[in-house]
């Protein structure tokens, strides 16, 4: 699979994640510098909707990004180990249209390239305008 990080109007770095792992409704990639140590994993999930009496259901999609990084600081022994981890879901209602999903989608592209979002996963600073 291949992504574009650090995406702007004019470029970014293109990335390619490796396949591994494919089971019913999950998708696992690395990215290149994935290790045992310090995985960095991105996973896709999905389920169809379940029809219930006169709808078609709630399909639901999943993004999971976990990067881990073990950092032994100077004059230390004891590694730190920790992670960051991004988990978004998304339900689709699916007697609503396809054109209100790519609505959706055009808004979360939109919100995580804002300083606000930054601001809110680094320093916990909410936007307020």
């Amino acid at each position: 699979m291949q992504i574009t990080t650090g995406a702007t109007l004019s470029g970014g770095t293109s990335v390619t994640l490796a396949p591994s792992g494919i089971t019913p409704q999950k998708s696992t990639f690395t990215t290149p510098t994935h290790s045992r140590l310090e995985p960095r994993v991105v996973e896709f999930t999905s389920s169809p909707g379940t029809p219930m009496q006169n709808t078609p259901g709630v399909a639901r999609t999943g993004l999971k990004i976990s990067f881990a990084k073990r950092d032994t600081p100077a004059g230390c022994c004891d590694p730190r180990v920790g992670a960051v981890i991004l988990d978004l879901g998304v339900r689709w209602n699916l007697n609503q249209p396809e054109s209100l999903v790519d609505d959706v989608i055009a808004y979360i592209r939109g919100l995580v390239y804002t300083t606000a979002f930054v601001d809110a996963v680094k320093k916990g600073v909410l936007p307020t305008t």
